[in-house]
């Protein structure tokens, strides 16, 4: 479609997405000052955007990164933001170290953790130059004796998933997951896992030392069965949310209003329970649950 062969371009990025319930690969290439990035549809090929943005890109030519044996590494970019930071890897906890493209440059971004403060730097891969440095202690809490830490004794990733679809009410031969993997969140280790079942997306934060869930949110966005009748009194709606959080009472619901939303009839509100915040956006007329989220 753009006109080239795959020697002719730099590709930066081919993967896999889901993007309302849809199955889709984001494709991302360079070619002569011009980024070019693609959604195709994976089920038929389609190609269901393109863009082509010359803003900004400054191509890296003959970078010494993309030869053997001159390269910065990136354990030397490491020990250079290690270095800057004034810490040894053996003082700190590394939990990014990876290489990537920014505007047609490559670099190395590096993050870090010591005494509450979060380290992100970002290296010139081709200098081993500082391109950005960045220390945030905001809202981190370091995690003490983290069985994660402890061989044998971390909640798996499988066990993640389990814990996720049993609060759901799926198996895993009901559902499509996305995406299932292990981050860092203020500084505490967690699971992220993100499935589909009959257009609804549920997105789960896993508490990777204890297994407890952090976060829960489902999204039937693009999802719009047909609505016939009328709402549903807002007595009975309240309770169609109060079955969801047991021991809370019409008293923890502290915002519930009738609302359209593309000519649609939505209930949407937010309730309180025992330290979470529930926030929901349901189907006036159905009682259908389009968003569902929680927040400590």
């Amino acid at each position: 479609d753009a006109g080239f062969t795959e020697s002719q371009v730099t590709i930066v990025r081919a993967w896999q997405d889901y993007d309302d319930g849809r199955l889709e690969y984001e494709i991302e290439f360079y070619k002569d000052n011009v980024e070019y990035d693609y959604e195709i549809d994976a089920a038929t090929g389609k190609i269901l955007s393109r863009d082509y943005d010359a803003e900004g890109y400054a191509p890296v030519i003959n970078n010494p990164a993309t030869s053997s044996g001159s390269a910065v590494t990136l354990d030397q970019a490491k020990a250079i933001a290690l270095k800057d930071a004034g810490v040894t890897e053996s003082q700190v906890t590394i939990v990014r170290a990876r290489q990537d493209y920014d505007d047609g440059r490559l670099e190395y971004e590096i993050e870090f953790y010591k005494d509450n403060v979060e380290y992100d730097y970002e290296i010139d891969a081709a200098t081993g130059k500082i391109l950005s440095r960045d220390y945030d202690a905001e809202g981190y809490a370091p995690v003490i004796n983290n069985p994660t830490t402890s061989s044998g004794a971390a909640v798996t990733l499988d066990q993640a998933k389990a814990i996720a679809l049993k609060d759901a009410g799926f198996t895993e031969s009901q559902v499509t997951i996305v995406r299932a993997w292990q981050d860092y969140d203020d500084g505490r280790l967690e699971y992220e896992i993100e499935f589909y079942k009959d257009n609804v997306e549920y997105d789960y934060e896993i508490d990777a030392a204890t297994g407890k869930i952090l976060s829960r949110d489902y999204d039937a966005e693009g999802y719009a069965p047909a609505q016939t009748g009328n709402a549903m009194s807002m007595d009975k709606a309240k309770q169609l949310v109060l079955n969801q959080v047991p021991g809370a009472t019409v008293n923890n619901i502290v915002q519930f209003k009738l609302d359209y939303d593309d000519g649609r009839q939505m209930y949407e509100g937010k309730l309180f329970y025992n330290g979470l915040e529930y926030e929901f956006e349901m189907d006036a007329v159905t009682g259908v649950f389009y968003e569902w989220e929680i927040d400590r």
